[in-house]
């Protein structure tokens, strides 16, 4: 087991509300990293159980807790430069508030390195592999499902950067794997710098459509789906192509699969799979021990 000597981490995402799922999220979360400097920061889209949110932080004490609402970050995108009519748009596509979480904790705390994670997640065991790179600051992600899901993006981000930023993705090991933006370690200065002026800002925005998606939506064609992708293909690119090819991707062979859970040592339910028995059977289990701990 590698030794940690209390190193700061700092872990951000958005989530649609704070209820017992996201809970649970967090709970497993601290079962992992207990023993890390963590510095917490969650937009929450929605709804907030306050007192629920409230007795984890009482209980937590050694971990940092930012939250953020939508708001917050409608007034920071107006402050780096955003248009009104842009920042009207975001409630039709809620993934940009994760990229302006990532934008302003370069900006505003140069926050260099963020695990990302999404409330979906458990964790079979400590995963020391993970801990490695968190500890020596290497990007890393999960293999996605899909090869194609982190690609749409591909086009508009050779156009802002140029066709370098294609021959550096595809030289990191794993290429023909995709990354899944849920979890992963992201080298948030390199990917957010280059938006640091207002235009440049600007530029970010208009590079996603905003368009609504819903998970629990059936047989959707390649052009709906990849409206999802967005955050997750301008992330997985990024996170790799500026990575110096320093970039792990984690994989089954790893013991790290998004297809099979149960088996993988982070266990991330994506897409549908959040809505399946399993997965609410999981989370019930796991409330049932946060209530013990939270005693």
């Amino acid at each position: 087991m590698e030794q940690n000597t209390i190193q700061k981490l700092v872990i951000a995402r958005s989530w649609r509300e704070f209820g017992i799922q996201q809970a649970v999220a967090l709970y497993s979360l601290y079962e992992v990293f207990y023993d890390y400097d963590v510095h917490l920061h969650l937009v929450i889209n929605g709804e907030i159980k306050k007192d629920l949110l409230a007795l984890l932080q009482n209980k937590m004490q050694n971990w940092k807790f930012n939250i953020y609402d939508n708001a917050f970050f409608d007034r920071y995108a107006r402050g780096r430069g955003a248009t009104e009519y842009q920042v009207s748009q975001f409630p039709r596509w809620m993934w940009i508030y994760h990229l302006l979480l990532y934008h302003y904790l370069w900006f505003v705390h140069e926050e260099n390195y963020v695990l990302t994670y999404d409330d979906d997640i458990f964790f079979r065991e400590r995963p020391e592999e993970v801990c490695h790179k968190i500890n020596n600051k290497i990007p890393f992600s999960m293999a996605d499902q899909h090869s194609d899901s982190d690609k749409p993006l591909m086009g508009k981000l050779v156009l802002q950067f140029g066709n370098w930023i294609l021959d550096e993705y595809y030289s990191c090991w794993g290429s023909i794997l995709s990354s899944n933006s849920g979890f992963m370690g992201l080298i948030n200065r390199e990917i957010f710098e280059p938006f640091s002026s207002p235009e440049t800002f600007r530029k970010l925005l208009d590079m996603f459509e905003y368009r609504e998606y819903s998970h629990e939506a059936d047989n959707l064609d390649w052009k709906d789906y990849k409206i999802l992708l967005q955050e997750q293909s301008f992330l997985g690119i990024l996170n790799r192509s500026l990575s110096k090819r320093r970039h792990e991707i984690l994989t089954p062979e790893h013991g790290y699969s998004v297809n099979d859970p149960q088996s993988s040592k982070v266990q991330h339910y994506v897409a549908r799979a959040k809505f399946s028995p399993e997965f609410n059977e999981r989370v019930n289990e796991k409330y049932s021990e946060l209530l013990k701990f939270l005693q």
